[in-house]
């Protein structure tokens, strides 16, 4: 529904301008999603009280009946919830997968699968979600597909939601793994081989994600007494077709690179085939390491040494904090256990002399 869902207000501006949630948040300097928590007093998104109360008085000056019917669509449980992530392709979402699934099914519910450019206004998923009352939650990691818009209508309909990475804004409960600790492994086990010559290659510009990974690599470096050379910082697409190309042009301009921190294993496809066209060696020339593995990373050649993340318990405890928030319960951010582990294989040697 474009504009935002739609309530009986008075328009004050005169203009003929439909009162709108969106029309509420722009009066408000808010977000459409923290309109609709205010609207429906839901517990699971976070905002101060002085905005609750900025927001109220633009609810009340505008005079704003929300539509109910979403809200009465949801008197009992489904025993399914919806699982949105970017791409259900990507392998790194494999383990994750299969964690949800166990401990969905462990716990007698059903899940419904999305990919997050699907979960849009009007979109089939976003009926399935909202209007028609069919899944109980929510389980998303968001990116810049997923639209605010589109998860406000979730949350307007008090749709427990749980983020399995840190919401960029706050509003919703979030259970994550530490993405900082696994990047710091892999640039220090560069640094421990004698690479003093490395960059970050990888990362969607303005994502929560990236910025997260090179502050990492950055205080890696930092703490080795390594300067850091932002020009060897290259943003860059996740998919290994997408990013061969400007993986390229990186390793084109910075020859003198030793060494390449890969922001996800599946960017790393795309840096050691863009390496072996240019005729740079891995690892006698140029080493690489990745973080998060898959088990292509091993039938590669040379296998691509990477940073193993706990996604399978990511996706257990996503299940079982959204099940939490179903039953009424206060879900805080989580950050899953477990440790980065190195999975050692044949990118990574000595810089030449």
């Amino acid at each position: 529904m474009p504009g935002g869902s739609r309530g009986r207000g008075a328009d004050e501006t005169g203009a003929g301008r439909p009162v709108t949630l969106r029309v509420l948040a722009e009066r408000a300097g808010v977000s459409v999603a923290v309109v609709s928590a205010v609207l429906n007093d839901s517990p699971y998104v976070r905002m101060s009280p002085a905005t609750r109360e900025r927001v109220l008085a633009e609810i009340e000056r505008a005079a704003y009946v929300p539509n109910q019917a979403a809200r009465s669509l949801r008197l009992q449980r489904s025993r399914t919830i919806a699982v949105v992530l970017p791409a259900l392709h990507n392998p790194i979402f494999q383990p994750a997968l299969a964690g949800i699934y166990e401990e969905a099914q462990r716990r007698g519910y059903a899940i419904m699968l999305g990919e997050a450019q699907h979960l849009a206004s009007g979109s089939q998923l976003m009926e399935r979600v909202v209007a028609r009352g069919g899944v109980d939650g929510l389980l998303v990691r968001t990116t810049s597909s997923l639209r605010e818009e589109a998860l406000a209508h979730v949350l307007a309909a008090r749709t427990p939601v749980v983020s399995l990475e840190p919401h960029p804004a706050g509003l919703v409960p979030s259970v994550a793994i530490d993405e900082a600790a696994g990047v710091a492994t892999a640039t220090r086990h560069l640094l421990a081989h004698g690479h003093r010559r490395i960059g970050l290659y990888g990362g969607e510009p303005g994502y929560r994600g990236t910025q997260v990974r090179t502050d990492a690599f950055r205080a890696a470096l930092h703490d080795a007494g390594v300067p850091v050379d932002d020009d060897a910082v290259e943003p860059g697409p996740q998919e290994p077709t997408e990013a061969y190309a400007p993986a390229r042009r990186f390793l084109e301009r910075r020859r003198d690179l030793t060494g390449v921190v890969c922001n996800n294993v599946t960017t790393a496809f795309a840096v050691s085939a863009a390496a072996h066209d240019l005729g740079i060696a891995v690892p006698l020339e140029l080493s690489l390491v990745a973080f998060h593995d898959v088990p292509d990373a091993e039938v590669l050649r040379p296998a691509i040494t990477a940073v193993r993340m706990p996604m399978r318990a990511l996706g257990e405890a996503g299940v079982r904090a959204l099940l939490r928030a179903v039953d009424g319960h206060p879900v805080t951010d989580e950050l899953v256990e477990g440790e980065p582990e190195l999975v050692e294989r044949a990118s990574v040697a000595p810089p030449r002399p």
